[in-house]
């Protein structure tokens, strides 16, 4: 019932959709469950605005929270938007294109745009530009380089915000990649700039919908995600033949079609379907950054037992080691050195921490429970 609740509530923040009195009427009863899940989806500045909007008047203890929550938002809004402006005002100078991605575009579809948050900015750069870009944004605004992945530099401001400047658009899985490395052919100019652009309304769509499926496989994703897809899907004009062509080169066309669906369900009084009932339900347990036990689960599937997904893990594929060190792509012969160099990363800090958890975590999970996620993932069409 608390996730009724919660669904509902956000169909009125959002969308100006009524809220059934008998689910209003429950409200104060399920109040600190409604909360607990809400801040899980992070998603309590929502909750909180749209408790307001129905007039209904929660305890002390939950409306204190809750406003700590709002102002949490919004210091933290605050400081997204000035690190994002600060960012873009460099590459712009530096004569760098570039796009902004994510809870940078989303949130001003969003009735208040802080309740759209992001725990980072994200901005794509062209490959070639990347290293000057790190220069301009290190030297000019004072950030900190942090590391340098497979598709991306983090870097952190001086107030601590960080920023992932991309050289390639992120995860891909399947078909996807090809459509992801053809982006800069779906973006143009943004209004009074030169150097910044903005995705088409379908691959701004596509982007988000690719997203998703690459996080079902590995953790899942939480409500806002379908908050996210549910704004764009309804206040974007869109170019449905584009959307269509691009889901259907990148193999998400059953992913898609079934997430529209869960999205219409829960705010536009759809109906939902067998799969997207079951879609709902792993939606809804694994929060705003999935769950290491959806993660496990999948892979698990995939080698077929817990000791090929153990031995999966130590002894990583090439294909997945040259990402972390793409000097193997020209000396694959360095194999052996770079799993050794991984094997002492996973060993310091919150790396060792990681990989513990992994590991207790594939020894104690539940069989019957990896199924039913790898049944789920093969009738979306993910595996």
């Amino acid at each position: 019932m608390t996730e009724k609740i919660l669904i509902a509530l956000l169909g009125l923040e959002l969308f100006g959709t009524p809220i059934a009195e008998e689910l209003k009427a429950q409200i104060q009863e399920h109040e600190k469950k409604l909360f607990s899940l809400a801040r899980h989806h992070d998603l309590a500045a929502a909750l909180a605005n749209a408790l307001d909007k129905c007039g209904v008047k929660v305890g002390d203890e939950v409306a204190r929270a809750l406003e700590n929550e709002r102002l949490l938002t919004l210091f933290r809004y605050e400081n997204i938007c000035f690190a994002q402006n600060e960012v873009c005002a460099a590459l712009e100078e530096g004569q760098i294109d570039h796009i902004p991605l994510k809870g940078a575009v989303i949130r001003g579809l969003y009735p208040d745009p802080a309740e759209r948050t992001s725990c980072d900015v994200d901005i794509l750069v062209r490959p070639e530009d990347a290293d000057r870009a790190v220069k301009l944004i290190c030297e000019g605004c004072g950030y900190t380089f942090t590391a340098r992945n497979y598709h991306d530099i983090s870097l952190h401001s001086p107030g601590g915000v960080h920023v992932e400047l991309h050289f390639e658009l992120g995860e891909a899985i399947g078909e996807v990649g090809a459509t992801y490395g053809r982006v800069w052919e779906y973006s143009s100019p943004a209004p009074e700039r030169k150097h910044e652009r903005g995705m088409t309304d379908a691959y701004l769509i596509f982007h988000n919908i690719a997203h998703a499926a690459y996080h079902f496989l590995f953790g899942g994703i939480g409500v806002r995600a379908l908050t996210d897809l549910s704004l764009l899907k309804s206040q974007l004009g869109y170019d449905r033949d584009e959307l269509a062509s691009l889901l259907s080169e990148s193999g998400l066309e059953t992913f898609a079609n079934e997430l529209f669906s869960l999205c219409d369900a829960w705010f536009f009084g759809g109906e939902l379907t067998e799969v997207g009932g079951r879609m709902e339900k792993f939606v809804l347990r694994s929060g705003v950054y999935g769950t290491q036990d959806n993660k496990v689960a999948v892979a698990q599937g995939e080698k077929k037992g817990k000791i090929r997904y153990l031995l999966s893990r130590i002894f990583l594929p090439y294909e997945s080691l040259k990402r972390l060190y793409p000097v193997l792509e020209k000396h694959k012969i360095l194999m052996p050195v770079c799993q050794v160099r991984r094997w002492f990363r996973l060993l310091r800090g919150g790396a060792a921490r990681r990989s513990a958890a992994e590991v207790k975590t594939t020894a104690k999970l539940d069989q019957a429970r990896a199924a039913e996620v790898n049944r789920l993932m093969a009738d979306l069409k993910l595996k």
